[in-house]
């Protein structure tokens, strides 16, 4: 008897042990993968969980072991050992387990992990929720011409509570190292199916947190709430949490981050997406969330110093915290580490508890390393401290900052025995190869003065440049041996920096260097062709042109006259005379426009072309033809798509 009672002691000793260890902990997790060898398709591939340190303390000890699923079939669950773990805060510890698997051949793996159990009492999945396996993958496209690609890094551990009635932030602070492009979508919870598979699904149940308790409007009481992501930024909001009958709840909530790679036609290839799965608390509270203020949108050439102040402050007058994250700062959760090239950006003061309102300034000295097309996500969040009986409540907020390559400057035209002369300065030395910059040059008839707007990058295919050679960052001089005599040219140079194995970034044009204006121009120049009428037969187009500049009557004797020519098509074709209009030659004179009527404009678009008469019948000069506008409108998925064709001589 006495054996038998000691057995079944042992036995219920085993089954609370084994109760504990898979008791409610998980609360938040994501599994990043880093490729780590040129030659073999070798990553390491890391799982980060938050877990419950005020509930499951031991079940949180015991986990020692999770098993991954590398997606390769053949291959069984891999049984990974946890790395290191760290407290976050009181109540959320944060949980590494790593290793490193090399795939067998390249194609599209999807990594899993599935862990016994989430918490007890999420709202919105079917419970006994502590009965449902947390589950979360990532996906990679394995491929040996990516290079040593990197998922994006999740930088915003989501430990942040929510309050009743009050707009609730979270953002992830993704990071991708090589520059890629993310996106943002929401997804549902997943659980393992237990079959030793490493396949998941969707939890039972799940409701959107929007859709649950009473008073359900945003905070400021205005519209129905809502719970969403925003797919180019990545901020989660919740505006607002409703109330139930506690004071407190629970619910979980995931979300994707979708990675996308340029390519060298420029198109985006997806080449991954990671899931995060996570809690949100929300609690009844009085508190007043504290408030961020951050600046616009930040673009800068690289060399320039970004420095910018973040304001925060407290409704209730609480002291208050700033913190930073991002991947320009090099550092994570666990300390430094290598991002971005030196110099990492600074915010200071950093982690420092302020009076209301509280600020703090950021700097950071860009270089040509740190070019590329995609901005830089820098996020910034401010924390109350209410007293210790009150529930902490938070703001986010982030800010893009775009580095674009420096612009050439200094562009000069010279006219010369051997062709068109061009000078600029010295490109800045960039401390990158030769390949990876050069200048690009341009040229285009006429001058048009365009002034590029601010990170207006590259020249618009409008204005009528045509490239005319590459040459390298390193040169500041250029011979244009192709330039025509007596013909204004209007040139501009644009500098492009590699920004990865496809890419190359164009900067901010130079400025215009304008070269024969100086020449006596004796042709005119038409200045407008506009289709007033469309119609089959009735269609009617008003031609305007300029008198001939520098027009030295001693040298040519009337009378004047101009001829206007017209031939079908915007391409031209074979010219026709439509009119004869005596001139004086004198600005008072109304001789240089035409109305053409009686014209198929509907079909057709018309060229044009103006010649200037001396002595009756001799021809002085021609201009350039010119030719109307075709616009053509194409039905495309519940929008129309316009295009317009013209030639002419002006942008």
């Amino acid at each position: 008897m006495k054996a038998l009672k000691f057995t079944l002691f042992c036995f219920i000793i085993i089954v609370l042990a084994a109760t504990k260890t898979h008791a409610t902990h998980l609360r938040a997790g994501e599994i990043t993968a880093k490729r780590i060898s040129a030659t073999t398709l070798t990553y390491r591939v890391t799982l980060t969980t938050y877990t419950d340190q005020i509930n499951g303390v031991q079940a949180n000890e015991g986990a020692n072991f999770v098993k991954f699923y590398f997606g390769v079939t053949g291959v069984p669950l891999y049984d990974v050992k946890r790395k290191k773990k760290f407290l976050i805060n009181s109540g959320t510890m944060c949980n590494v387990y790593d290793t490193t698997f090399t795939f067998p051949a390249q194609g599209t793996y999807t990594i899993t992990c599935g862990i016994s159990n989430r918490n007890a009492n999420t709202v919105n999945l079917q419970g006994p929720t502590d009965q449902i396996s947390f589950f979360v993958e990532t996906t990679i496209l394995v491929n040996g011409s990516l290079g040593l690609n990197n998922t994006p890094v999740l930088l915003n551990i989501p430990v942040d509570t929510a309050g009743v009635g009050k707009r609730f932030i979270h953002n992830p602070g993704a990071f991708d190292a090589d520059g890629d492009s993310l996106a943002y979508r929401l997804t549902a919870p997943k659980r393992d199916f237990g079959d030793g598979t490493g396949v998941g699904g969707f939890a039972a149940g799940y409701r959107d947190p929007s859709a649950l308790g009473d008073s359900r409007l945003t905070e400021d009481g205005l519209n129905p709430s809502f719970f969403r992501i925003d797919a180019i930024t990545g901020d989660l909001i919740w505006d607002a949490p409703g109330r139930l009958a506690v004071n407190q709840y629970q619910v979980n909530v995931a979300f994707i981050v979708e990675e996308w790679r340029k390519g060298v036609n420029g198109t985006y290839t997806k080449i991954g997406e990671i899931t995060r799965d996570m809690q949100i608390i929300v609690v009844e509270t009085p508190n007043k969330r504290p408030l961020l203020t951050t600046p616009s949108p930040i673009c800068v050439e690289a060399g320039q110093k970004i420095e910018f102040t973040v304001t925060a402050r407290d409704p209730d007058n609480h002291k208050i915290r700033i913190s930073t994250n991002s991947g320009v700062y090099n550092r994570d959760a666990e300390g430094p580490i290598e991002f971005v090239s030196p110099q990492a950006a600074s915010f200071t003061p950093l982690n420092t508890t302020q009076n209301s309102p509280a600020s703090g300034t950021f700097t950071w000295e860009t270089n040509c390393k740190h070019v590329r097309e995609q901005p830089y996500d820098v996020l910034f969040k401010v924390e109350d401290f209410p007293g210790r009986t009150a529930v902490q409540l938070t703001d986010i907020k982030t800010v893009r900052i775009r580095v674009i390559p420096p612009r050439p400057r200094g562009l000069s035209a010279t006219n010369s025995e051997r062709g068109v002369e061009l000078r600029w300065q010295q490109y800045p030395d960039c401390n990158i190869p030769e390949e990876d910059a050069e200048i690009v040059i341009y040229r285009k008839e006429g001058c048009s003065n365009f002034i590029p707007g601010n990170c207006q990058i590259g020249l618009p295919a409008s204005l009528g440049f045509v490239e005319v050679a590459r040459v390298s960052a390193r040169d500041t001089f250029y011979l244009d041996t192709k330039a025509q005599s007596g013909v204004i040219y209007s040139y501009s140079i644009v500098a492009n920096l590699s920004t990865s194995d496809f890419v190359m970034m164009p900067s901010v044009p130079s400025n215009e260097a304008c070269i024969g204006s100086e020449i006596p121009q004796k042709a005119p120049v038409i200045t407008n062709v506009s289709v007033d009428v469309t119609s089959a037969t009735g269609g009617q187009i008003t031609v305007k042109w300029s008198r001939p500049l520098n027009f030295d009557a001693t040298e040519t004797k009337g009378p004047y006259a101009y001829r206007l020519y017209r031939a079908t098509g915007i391409s031209g074709g074979i010219f026709q005379l439509v009119a004869t209009l005596p001139s004086k030659v004198t600005d008072k004179a109304a001789d240089t426009i035409f109305v053409d009527k009686g014209l198929n404009t509907e079909q057709n678009g018309y060229t044009y072309k103006v010649a200037f008469i001396y002595e009756t019948d001799k021809p002085l000069s021609e201009s350039q033809v010119a030719s109307s506008v075709r616009l053509s409108a194409v039905s495309d998925a519940q929008k129309v798509r316009l295009n317009w064709q013209a030639n002419v001589p002006w942008s």
